[in-house]
């Protein structure tokens, strides 16, 4: 679990680092978001689809809302667009 919040609010940005050595891990890890109290996500993806990387083929690209940048100290990082 990364986050337990009560109340409304709204994700802006995202930004993680794996210990995962597999090959395909970002097919392999998945990620999951619960809100309302809802017994089932209402995000269920791999990570690597979720950030625009699908195949698990790892590639840097950059775009307005989404960006994968590998390397040392680089990791996958999603950001929503502003009120």
């Amino acid at each position: 679990m990364l986050a337990d919040i009560e109340g409304s609010g709204i994700i802006e940005h995202i930004w993680l680092t794996t210990r995962c050595y597999s090959e395909k891990y970002l097919r392999k890890l998945v990620i999951e978001m619960y809100w309302d109290g809802e017994d089932n996500p209402s995000v269920r993806s791999p990570l690597g689809d979720f950030f625009g990387v699908g195949h698990a083929t790892c590639t840097h690209y950059v775009s307005l809302p989404l960006s994968m940048v590998f390397g040392p100290r680089r990791a996958p990082r999603a950001r929503s667009p502003r009120r």
